[in-house]
């Protein structure tokens, strides 16, 4: 069996740049996208990526293949989560500790960031 591309993220969403992740992590590379942490969120049928040195999380339209930018905030995502309870979406992000993304608003929360006073050392999955 073959392997056969579903999607590709599109080149309007492809700016060729550096940034703090960039520079920190790919010893300064220009990156277009570094997209990880798929997850399938069943109430909106989409497949959310996060986009990392960019701070960005996407949603992917499962019939349509259609992308969208749901958010974009000064962050480093890395890992994403269903809370079913809550209906909202958990975030590891690197930089900015354990957050919740609210799919009805697309708002951001922080739930936690320090641990007796200390910074989270780089939250990478959930």
């Amino acid at each position: 069996m073959t392997a056969k591309e579903w999607t590709s993220l599109p080149s309007n969403f492809r700016p060729l740049s550096d940034s703090e992740h960039s520079q920190n992590q790919k010893r300064g590379q220009l990156l277009d996208s570094f997209l990880e942490g798929p997850l399938f969120v069943p109430p909106l049928s989409s497949l959310l990526i996060v986009d990392i040195p960019y701070g960005r999380i996407f949603s992917v339209d499962i019939a349509t293949t259609e992308w969208s930018l749901v958010v974009q905030y000064d962050g480093e995502p890395n890992g994403l989560a269903w809370h079913a309870i809550t209906q909202k979406v958990i975030i590891a992000d690197f930089k900015m500790g354990i957050l919740s993304l609210d799919p009805r608003d697309n708002s951001i929360k922080t739930i936690v960031d320090r641990y007796h006073g200390e910074r989270l050392k780089g939250p990478n999955d959930i």
